[in-house]
């Protein structure tokens, strides 16, 4: 900022020392403010009036260590304003900034753009990150009030009505609260959650935790949310409300909450100070402990459930602790709405309030390696999902600048809400017509008791089983040939239709959020920050409405920025649609040809997708299908399809990518080629080579005689005669795909018994008799073994790579140490998994007992063993993308990423499939297992670890010619 006066340059640095200069320059001080300090009378007027105009950098540890540790002074002609907020202070992304600050950044950070558009911009991110926060709730509560007092409440939600009327009773309760903790009144847990009413507003605290429970107890179809989670939740809100009122108060206002706490302890100065202590705590902690998070949460939950009332006077809010699991051993504390009061909530809104997170309408923050801040312009967001303080401290000193350079570049592809898709996935929701993942809006009637009147051989083989020692527990009334009411099977169907109901309107809550996002940036341009989980790999931050998520989710979202289609652009285009209807397993000619062939039902797609024939349902991806059949349809009607500029992101998907990662690893060349490593004149099929191998087993267990001495063959032979002309790819493709991640029996059965349930019933959630279920539930079990047992006879070379990381990882484990080493990009990784200490909790809610973690505790071999081989490999798999990105971004290219498929424009598409197969060439011609197993020994020199399984003779360099590597 002082770029253009090197005399300002000067006086600063003989007035206040180059150390301190260096730190202003860092954070880009605003040149007004460089003009003012130049009539400043001495150093100590100096820093007393930086102190004051810029408190939310100079009352942070940062302000020290830049300070003390500052590089030579950058000359002035080099310092640049940022286009972005790349370099704002770390303070600024981590805590929030005030009114004036806010204005002041903002006109720092466009004061060299040329377009006050953008400077708009920057203010309205601004203002979508206030609106997360509870600052901007309390506002809208007052303009309710406002409204209901201009006599305006029909204009009001129910739920809003709703809540307003359980916010005043809960704010006065909290202020009344407040009033005994600065009179130092005892009371239990008082001084645990004492300092944070007097800490923060107390319309904030109400907000923050009338938001909290509502939304989770919505979410969950009022099933009940968690009480312990609520409570965390809650205190984690309030937690970084103080942060952000610390920075913009600074010293001064902790200062004056002290004394006027004295003046307010009549006399009592010591009680006083011991509260002041407890507040200083409370400002200085970056992280609460548990135990305080539940003990707060659980007082604001508990002052909540007593102070929102009914009409009528009643509790709208109960506190239930059912028993939960298969053998219902585990009782949890949940919190729900009463039936009445969730019908009155959800009468015209099935969600309140806004997400957590919401796509941006300026490009992020870079991450930046020193103090790995990036991301929101003022939310808190972190760099690791998930995270260890050991993990997080390792990363601060890492060189890992190539992965940030990544992630930033994710960061910057601008996104469009695809509005050809919105209409038309708003218009069937509101129509009620179940589409893809369009939940129904109507639930499932309730059974009645006349539906469960059965005769007395379904009533046996429903309510008590087949066995005959049962018999003597039929009831009293029975009579041979008279149906009977099944008060049994009555509740057991109940049960599930409720289930169903709940599952189906978490699913509405879910599509609502997502089309309200949807609506509210349909006009803008539009970004994610991305971030990484403990292994490496990337995501949006943003939850709810992202390229990461669902069908729809990815037919709602295109690019920003489009491109000429060019020569080969239309050819992928039509590729990419086959593909979406699961024809991928043909050669790109075949798939180019039979989009031509459908080229009637793709246009009439695009021109009537509502109330044509609507072939687009028909394919397996329904929404992106659309978004392609809309494109292809522009395309041709632009006149020339080589200049129409195409905005719709063509995906290349690695083939079974866990199985290519190994069979590189091992270089196990069957294997590789059944996983496409090898050029081929079509794209390989490892799902259906694996279903012929099941598909035998099947013929040859249907030989097993029903009446077999041997009780598991007998039941072997049942199952296959069930199974047998049932199985196809589908069924058990979920579980081929995650078996080189570690998938256990008991989640591959999970997978193979939905897909079954599919199969034969067309929905995974149908609601079966008892007997009915366990004899599919038996068949997934069956068939999970087969699948599983096929699959080791086809990748030997995979399953020895796998037994030795595990062998490797147990025996890191056993010498006390959690697994850890560090990915070809630079990413320490370090799995998190060690042996949880209950503890029990009493709040005023409940008690609760939590699973302590901490980094003391000792590692548990169990999990840090089972878990490495596919952390190990999902590290790798990051890798991969993230090579690619940058490939990309150094060629300047349109690039994101969902793991293993990756996305460009379809002109680009040539260019990306280069690029990621030199990726992958150059990766897996690292000694990978080589380096770990030195790696690991040379850190923990007691250690022995077998050698590294014997390599195959793949030709990894291959993967080059390979067209269908990625297809």
């Amino acid at each position: 900022c002082f770029n253009k006066d090197i005399k300002v340059h000067m006086m600063l640095k003989r007035r206040i020392g180059s150390r301190l200069l260096q730190s202003i320059v860092t954070r880009r001080v605003q040149s007004s403010l460089a003009m003012q300090l130049q009539s400043m009378p001495s150093p100590s007027v100096t820093y007393k009036y930086l102190y004051e105009t810029d408190v939310d950098f100079f009352q942070t540890n940062e302000a020290i260590s830049y300070i003390s540790e500052a590089e030579p002074v950058v000359e002035m002609n080099e310092v640049m304003f940022p286009r972005d907020f790349r370099d704002f202070p770390e303070t600024v992304g981590s805590f929030g900034i005030d009114n004036q600050l806010q204005e002041r950044i903002a006109e720092c950070a466009t004061s060299s753009m040329n377009e006050t558009d953008e400077k708009a911009l920057y203010q309205r991110q601004l203002e979508i990150e206030k609106q997360q926060r509870a600052d901007t709730t309390v506002e809208a509560i007052e303009s309710v009030k406002s409204l209901i007092k201009m006599g305006k409440a029909a204009n009001l939600k129910s739920v809003q009505r709703v809540v307003l009327s359980w916010y005043e009773p809960l704010n006065s309760a909290l202020t009344k609260e407040m009033e005994l903790v600065r009179s130092n009144e005892l009371s239990q847990d008082r001084n645990v959650y004492g300092p944070v009413l007097v800490l923060l507003p107390i319309e904030k605290i109400t907000v923050i935790t009338i938001n909290t429970v509502i939304n989770a107890i919505l979410v969950s179809g009022n099933h009940g949310a968690s009480a312990a989670k609520l409570a965390k939740e809650i205190s984690e809100a309030l937690h970084t409300e103080i942060n952000i009122s610390k920075v913009n108060g600074g010293k001064a206002w902790h200062r004056g909450w002290q004394q006027e706490m004295i003046l307010s302890a009549s006399g009592k100065p010591r009680m006083a100070s011991r509260l002041g202590k407890q507040l200083r705590r409370y400002l200085d902690e970056d992280e609460w402990s548990q135990e305080k998070k539940l003990k707060i949460g659980g007082f604001l939950i508990k002052s909540f459930m007593d102070a929102a009332l009914q009409a009528d006077g009643s509790p709208a809010l109960e506190h239930l602790t059912p028993y939960i699991g298969k053998n219902k051993l585990k009782k949890v504390g949940i919190v729900r709405l009463t039936e009445s009061a969730f019908q009155t909530v959800t009468e015209e809104s099935l969600h309140y309030g806004e997400p957590a997170f919401l796509p941006m309408v300026v490009p992020p923050r870079p991450w930046e390696s020193r103090t790995l801040n990036g991301g929101y312009l003022t939310l808190k967001s972190s760099i690791l999902r998930y995270r260890t303080p050991s993990q997080m401290k390792v990363l601060t000193r890492a060189d890992m600048q190539p992965i940030l350079d990544g992630l930033n570049y994710l960061g910057r592809i601008p996104w469009r809400i695809n509005k050809s898709v919105y209409h038309v996935v708003k218009e069937l929701y509101a129509r009620g017509e179940c589409i893809g993942e369009i939940p129904s809006k109507v639930d499932i009637p309730l059974p009645k008791e006349s539906d469960c009147f059965v005769t007395p051989d379904k009533l046996t083989k429903k309510r008590y089983g087949k066995k005959e020692e049962e018999a003597d527990h039929m009831p009293e009334d029975f009579e041979e040939g008279k149906e009977m009411f099944d008060p049994v099977y009555f509740d057991y169907v109940t049960k599930k239709v409720k289930q169903k109901n709940q599952a189906t309107h978490s699913l509405r809550c879910d599509l609502e959020i997502k089309l309200s996002i949807a609506e509210k940036f349909k006009d803008d341009v539009i970004y994610y920050p991305w971030n990484l989980d403990f292994r490496g790999r990337a995501y949006p931050v943003p939850p709810n409405l992202s390229h990461l998520g669902s069908d729809m989710c990815r037919g709602l979202l295109t690019f920003a920025e489009g491109k000429p289609l060019g020569k080969n652009g239309f050819a992928w285009l039509k590729c990419h649609l086959c593909n979406l209807f699961g024809n991928n397993k043909i050669s790109f000619a075949e798939r180019v040809q039979w989009t031509e062939d459908h080229l009637d039902e793709v246009l009439e797609s695009a021109r009537n997708p509502l109330d044509g024939r609507r072939w687009w349902t028909t394919a397996e991806n329904p929404f992106q299908a659309l978004a392609a059949c809309v494109e292809i349809r522009n395309a041709i009607e632009s006149g020339d399809t080589e200049t129409y500029s195409c905005y719709l992101p063509v995906h290349q998907d690695g083939s079974c990518n866990g199985l290519q990662h190994y069979a590189a690893l091992g270089r196990d060349e069957p294997g590789g080629q059944a996983v496409n490593l090898l050029p081929a004149q079509k794209p390989q099929d490892v799902y259906s080579e694996v279903l012929g191998l099941v598909i035998n087993a099947i013929e040859r267990d249907c030989s097993i005689d029903e009446n077999h001495p041997d009780p598991l063959k007998q039941k072997r032979g049942i199952n296959a005669r069930l199974l047998k002309g049932k199985v196809d790819r589908k069924v058990i493709k979920q579980t081929v795909m995650t078996s080189v991640y570690g998938v256990t029996l008991t989640g591959a059965r999970a997978q193979i018994l939905a897909r079954l349930k599919e199969k034969l019933y067309g929905d995974e959630e149908t609601t079966l008799d008892k007997a009915e279920d366990q004899k599919v539930f038996d068949a997934a079990n069956y068939l999970a073994n087969v699948t599983i047992d096929s699959l080791g006879d086809m990748f030997e070379a995979a399953n020895e790579i796998m037994e030795w990381l595990a062998v490797v990882a147990s025996a890191v484990a056993t010498q006390g140490h959690v697994v850890s080493w560090i990915t070809p990009l630079g990413l320490p990784v370090m799995q998190p998994y060690r042996k949880m200490v209950p503890h029990t909790v009493k709040t005023l809610l409940q008690s609760i007992t939590l699973s302590m973690e901490s980094d003391a505790l000792p590692v548990s071999g169990i999990k840090q063993k089972t878990a490495f081989p596919p952390n190990y490999v999902h590290s790798l798999d990051s890798t991969h993308m993230l090579m690619t990105c940058l490939k990309m971004k150094d060629r300047n290219l349109s690039f994101v990423a969902v793991h293993d498929s990756f996305w460009t424009h379809a002109c680009d598409v040539e260019v990306m499939n280069e690029e990621l197969r030199n990726c992958f060439v150059e990766l897996y011609s690292l000694p990978l297992l080589e380096t770990l197993k030195s790696s690991l020994e040379l850190r923990y020199p007691g250690i022995s670890l077998p050698d590294v399984p014997k390599r195959g003779c793949l030709d990894i360099s291959r993967v080059r010619e390979s067209r269908y590597f990625f297809h």
